[in-house]
């Protein structure tokens, strides 16, 4: 591979996709396991909990931890599922939008400037 002076691209480009995996599997492991054990260890997320929400089995019992995972996971699942179905809606409705407008605009009946500098 080519050297850039000290710099070895092939490193580089190891040490890139080092870093983004790790980031990947940060954005899974981080939010299903907090939420895992937050629902098996006290039933609800500090969230739920200010709310007075609990997560219970169907017949009242707590959560084993299988099922709290299990719950997590499909959770998480369905965020991701639903921000890529989401956000390219989104953004061809921005594009075909006259005003340039996001879907949550029009819902707020919102409109976004830019001011330009100093604003």
């Amino acid at each position: 591979m080519e050297s850039l002076g000290a710099l070895d691209l092939e490193e580089l480009s190891t040490s890139l996709y080092n870093v983004y995996l790790a980031m990947v599997l940060l954005s899974i492991v981080v939010p299903v396991g907090m939420y895992t054990l937050f629902t098996y260890y006290g039933g609800s997320t500090p969230g739920m909990r200010f709310f007075g929400i609990q997560v219970t089995r169907v017949d009242g019992a707590d959560l084993s931890f299988g099922a709290a995972f299990l719950r997590a996971a499909v959770l998480w699942l369905f965020v991701m599922f639903a921000w890529i179905i989401y956000l390219p809606l989104a953004a061809l409705y921005t594009y075909l939008d006259p005003r340039g407008r996001t879907i949550h605009d029009v819902l707020c009946g919102t409109n976004v400037y830019v001011r330009g500098p100093g604003g």
